[in-house]
């Protein structure tokens, strides 16, 4: 058996591999650095005056209340329009209108006949006078009828893009993450034009079906700078960080109110010597140079994009490890023989299961305690959510606790169904902050707290040495059948 590697050589074999990933998604995924470039983006000072579209801020873009925008908070509620019909004409004027009269995009100065032939000849409209106050009449009810019905359709079409914008969330949802953004950074750079946000914010896009009414909601992840446009614009580590120290005091928000801009002002005219700041897009305009403005916007961008910020916090935390985690010591080909420190004398790992396994399944789960890490990989329908619920039921059984994280919640829901039933109540599930998420949390403190309100250490210890005398019976009739 080889002997194990100096810890200095594998700390540096280990950061080596991680500095490689760090590279490697740069490459991959470079930074957008302008808006026009993402899949889908929705400028909310553009948003439509409809009943059916309500906001959760204030149109200069400080929120409705004296408080921050905080967890929970809407920003956007949008329901779907009802179309209506053009009101009817008097039976003084319907004759004398032309077809397409009820569109709402119809000219009100040309739906109207000016001539028509009759019986004693040509007529002309304006000949009647009670025809002319009646066209007065309709055309007023037709504005206003007008005016609201094209806010609807103007709310509808925000509609139809965020039900798009769902299905896709919903298929993608390891993929893709929704975003709330303010700060538009514009400048020239040698790579190409910058127009895009610096202030960012994690959201989540709720729909409740039986309205049907979709609803963006502010995210429990605080707000944080753009740093992959930070450092394409050039900044270095030391102006990175003083940026995002100086958002988290001002605690600006993408749609705070007077603490935000003052970040931003200072922000632009900190790292430029010629940076221009301005409170909104129509005062920014004209102006040319490096320039910031406020726009809050939605937009659609990569769920991952902050891995190169969490591999330099784990390189950074690396040299202050008390030992390099078993599994990192594999990786980079260093033998520690701990995995096979298990003697013939050994006992033989207990399996403590809830649900069916295989001889596979059951080998992932002693693997796990042999060696403290594995790697399961197969396609769809493999038995591998079957084989966490079995894993997890398992540790409870050893006394541990248990955290599963996954890119997307469905699958979360997946395990959270396979587990026996009197596991499910003690998961304390995030499954983003939807309504289903929200009610099993609380579900699941109830159940926990009732539970242990209701037995006590001597009643548990009873309970326990009774299945265990009871499993130890049943193991030694398999045995015996066995044989």
């Amino acid at each position: 058996m080889p002997a194990s590697e100096p810890a200095k050589t594998v700390q540096t074999k280990v950061q080596g591999i991680f500095r490689y990933l760090q590279e490697l998604h740069r490459v991959r995924t470079p930074p957008i650095v302008r808006l026009e470039d993402r899949s889908w983006c929705l400028r909310l000072d553009e948003l439509p005056e409809s009943p059916q579209l309500v906001r959760g801020y204030a149109r200069t873009g400080a929120p409705s209340s004296e408080k921050e925008m905080g967890p929970g908070e809407f920003v956007i509620r949008v329901g779907r329009p009802q179309e209506t019909e053009c009101p009817e004409p008097s039976v003084v004027i319907k004759n004398w209108l032309k077809k397409g009269w009820d569109g709402v995009d119809a000219d009100p100065e040309s739906i109207v006949k000016k001539t028509r032939k009759g019986s004693d000849g040509v007529e002309s409209f304006d000949a009647s006078e009670d025809r002319v106050t009646a066209l007065a009449d309709f055309l007023d009810t037709k504005n206003a009828w007008m005016l609201e019905e094209r806010g609807s359709i103007e709310a509808l079409t925000v509609f139809s893009e965020l039900f798009e914008l769902h299905v896709r969330l919903q298929r993608e949802s390891e993929k893709y993450q929704l975003f709330l953004a303010d700060g538009v950074l514009v400048l020239d750079h040698e790579a190409g034009p910058v127009e895009h946000p610096v202030l960012i914010q994690r959201i989540e896009l709720r729909f409740d079906a039986g309205i049907p009414e979709f609803t963006v909601v502010d995210s429990h992840d605080s707000p944080e700078a753009y740093l992959p446009l930070l450092r394409h614009v050039g900044l270095d580590g030391d102006a990175i960080q003083a940026s995002c120290d100086a958002l988290t005091a001002a605690r600006a928000h993408p749609l705070g109110g007077a603490a935000t801009s003052e970040f931003l002002k200072d922000f632009i005219q900190r790292h430029w010597t010629n940076g221009q700041y301005f409170e909104n897009a129509l005062e920014a305009e004209n102006a040319t140079g490096t320039r910031l403005y406020r726009q809050p916007q939605l937009y659609l961008g990569n769920r991952n994009y902050g891995l190169v910020e969490n591999i330099s916090r784990y390189l950074q935390a690396l040299p202050e490890l008390d030992e390099i985690p078993e599994s990192l010591h594999r990786i980079v080909g260093d033998d520690t023989g701990r995995s096979d420190e298990r003697s013939d004398d050994t006992p033989e790992i207990d399996l403590l299961l809830t649900n069916h396994a295989n001889s596979e399944q059951e080998q992932v789960i002693r693997r796990l305690a042999e060696t403290g890490a594995v790697i399961v990989q197969g396609p769809p329908g493999t038995g591998k959510s079957h084989t966490i619920a079995n894993l997890i039921g398992h540790l409870l059984a050893e006394d541990k606790s248990i955290l599963v994280t996954s890119h997307a919640s469905k699958a979360l829901r997946v395990v959270r169904d396979k587990l026996a039933a009197p596991l499910q109540s003690l998961c304390v599930s995030l499954l983003e902050s939807d309504e289903e998420g929200s009610r099993q949390l609380e579900e699941s403190i109830t159940g926990i707290v009732n539970y242990l309100a209701s037995t006590s250490d001597k009643k548990l210890t009873r309970e326990i040495e009774r299945l265990a005398e009871n499993r130890e019976k049943l193991r030694l009739e398999r045995e015996e059948l066995r044989s």
